[in-house]
């Protein structure tokens, strides 16, 4: 991880606390978490570079439904689309529910594989995920929603995300 990157996560470990202080007085003001995090995510046209399979997320995932604010919701998004698209690159094939579980946990999810159910491609409908022969594969519709997420928190993903092949459905 390069130096402004470590100085950034830093930095905004310590807002983390401090916000959590000024929660416990029923003080904090969301939208300027937000914004922070929206200029952070911005960075003035800069881009920042994250592997989610080795590095931590540049902003801390957190769900809206948990107290995450939107970018904070858009990180676990990036995190955890990212890793699979990483995992299916890197092995050639799909993610175990072992992997799944993992990812999602490191996504900020806090049941793990349990909270990601609703990603999974349901027959009829598209979805980001698709599950054949139990190994999970992100979908185009997946790959779509993840390039564009990170786009906009100008987040580039290192490592390949090359979509692998997806096997037919058994019919």
């Amino acid at each position: 991880m390069n130096e402004i990157a470590r100085l950034t996560n830093a930095l905004a470990a310590a807002a983390r606390t401090f916000l959590h202080v000024l929660d416990d007085r029923h003080e904090v003001d969301r939208s300027a978490q937000a914004s922070t995090q929206q200029v952070f995510a911005s960075g003035a046209g800069s881009q920042t570079e994250y592997d989610p399979l080795l590095d931590e997320p540049p902003i801390t995932p957190r769900l809206k439904q948990h107290g995450g604010s939107e970018g904070e919701d858009k990180m676990v998004t990036v995190a955890f689309l990212g890793a699979v698209a990483r995992l299916n690159a890197e092995l050639g094939t799909g993610a175990t529910a072992k992997d799944i579980h993992r990812a999602a946990l490191r996504a900020g999810y806090p049941r793990g594989g349990q909270d990601v159910v609703g990603w999974v491609i349901r027959p009829g409908r598209r979805g980001a995920i698709e599950v054949r022969d139990d190994l999970r594969y992100l979908g185009d519709e997946g790959h779509k929603w993840l390039r564009a997420e990170a786009a906009n928190m100008g987040i580039v993903i290192k490592g390949d995300i090359t979509p692998i092949p997806i096997p037919l459905a058994d019919s």
